[in-house]
């Protein structure tokens, strides 16, 4: 129920200000609010999507480095 206000008055705000015909007052704008958060966001999950790539493709290699030398013990 408070899920549905807080959505109401968000909707509500919103809509006031697209009728005053302005988004934010410049006076009310913080300075992380004028920070695009857009492409440090997207290099984030690049790097973050190496990593698990890498880590990933490490053990698979680790894995099939170990099958390939127990398979070859056994037929020695």
């Amino acid at each position: 129920m408070v899920m549905f206000f807080l959505r109401a008055k968000r909707t509500a705000i919103e809509e006031a200000r697209r009728r005053a015909g302005r988004a934010d007052p410049p006076s009310t704008l913080q300075y992380r609010d004028r920070f695009e958060r857009g492409p440090v966001m997207e290099w984030a999950a690049v790097i973050f999507q190496l990593f698990f790539l890498s880590l990933f493709s490490g053990t698979f290699l680790l894995l099939f480095v170990w099958a390939v030398k127990s398979w070859s013990s056994h037929w020695q």
